[in-house]
């Protein structure tokens, strides 16, 4: 795994700055994590968020496909910006959501419904089933909590 040095961070963070391009831009934070290219980025975002709520470190993840299939016709569509599955058997859902569209309590739990739900085969009990975990990279204030890690 490539390491970035802190003087190569801040070099890349003044010029996406300095190029008016929001990093909470979808499309570039699906190229940044949500690439087989890149994963070693998304592996390090993942392990830093784990081993600060319980030390488990990510070795290494597969990428799902972003477009959930629906279960039939009428039924809603899910476009996950970046879904993996961790070494452990673990899914990880990152959303990136910039504007309040006030809906993104409900959004996060759908999506999160239809990933715990989907990691179920036939013929497989229920103690099976593995845990998900959403991270929301947010551009606006969606809890009351100071600390804005659940």
């Amino acid at each position: 795994m490539t390491k970035i040095s802190e003087q190569q961070q801040k070099e890349m963070a003044r010029r996406l700055k300095s190029s008016g391009v929001s990093a909470l831009n979808d499309v570039l934070f699906k190229f940044v994590f949500g690439s087989e290219k890149r994963k070693a980025i998304t592996i390090d975002f993942l392990s830093a968020l784990l081993s600060e709520s319980d030390g488990r470190t990510v070795k290494d993840l597969s990428f799902i496909e972003s477009e959930a299939r629906a279960e039939s016709r009428e039924a809603k569509l899910s476009r996950f910006d970046v879904a993996c599955v961790l070494d452990t058997g673990e899914t990880a859902d990152i959303e990136v959501q910039v504007a309040n569209e006030a809906n993104m309590l409900r959004r996060t739990l759908y999506y999160w419904a239809k990933l715990y739900v989907g990691n179920l085969r036939l013929g497989e009990d229920y103690q099976e089933l593995k845990p998900v975990s959403t991270v929301n990279i947010l551009g606006f204030s969606l809890l009351e909590e100071d600390d804005p890690y659940n």
